[in-house]
């Protein structure tokens, strides 16, 4: 009888042990995982080391553009008109330069475009070209010593103009500053068409040009 029970013993202990191992083996996974745990808990009364990389930071870049009108990205600065010419005629012509300095710390891309009109500027904008080139040299006073880059010129009527260049995307120039501060100095000429109609006497026009840079 007790060889018996002992067979039977031994059986049963056999068919648990061959449960087991198809619960181990379906448990690999898991028990390295927590292989893995025990063993630092373990070693952790063990003498150990520590050795820091110091405390992790981010910052954002900046991108920034300030002119020598006194315009600035940050709405700190007041800008001057351009142009305010009064008494213009057929041939009236003007020139003014803009050096525009770039102080980000991101390299970006700098685009000119003008604002949309209103309808009381539409006829006298018809009439007025403006022609606009990317440079070195010549301060917002002066225009002496500007010297013209490679980029091609933009000539087209103000209306045209603030019809067409509207935004970054579709703005005027080439300008690609890099981290460190850079100027670009833009001139602008403008000229009353010769064969401009008398039914702009006394008309008036006004845009609003702006700079607008985004980082690369």
């Amino acid at each position: 009888m007790q060889e018996v029970l002992a067979e039977r013993s031994v059986e049963g202990s056999n068919r648990r042990w061959n449960r087991g191992a198809v619960a181990a083996i379906g448990a690999i996974p898991v028990g390295l995982m927590i292989s893995g745990v025990l063993v630092w808990q373990s070693s952790y009364a063990a003498f150990t080391a520590v050795a820091s990389g110091g405390s992790n930071s981010w910052s954002a870049g900046t991108v920034s553009l300030s002119g020598d009108d006194g315009s600035a990205s940050t709405g700190a600065g007041v800008a001057s008109a351009l142009f305010s010419p009064t008494n213009l005629k057929p041939g009236s012509t003007g020139v003014k330069c803009v050096a525009v300095t770039y102080g980000g710390s991101l390299a970006s891309n700098v685009r000119v475009y003008v604002e949309p009109l209103s309808a009381a500027s539409a006829d006298l904008a018809a009439q007025l070209d403006i022609k606009i080139e990317e440079g070195a040299g010549g301060t917002f006073s002066n225009c002496s010593g500007f010297v013209a880059d490679a980029t091609p010129a933009l000539t087209t009527t103000l209306a045209n103009l603030a019809a067409t260049k509207t935004d970054f995307a579709t703005g005027y120039g080439a300008w690609a500053p890099g981290a460190a501060a850079a100027t670009k100095t833009y001139r602008f000429t403008y000229t009353l068409k010769s064969t401009a109609p008398n039914s702009v006497q006394g008309k008036s026009a006004s845009a609003t040009v702006v700079w607008e840079a985004q980082n690369s």
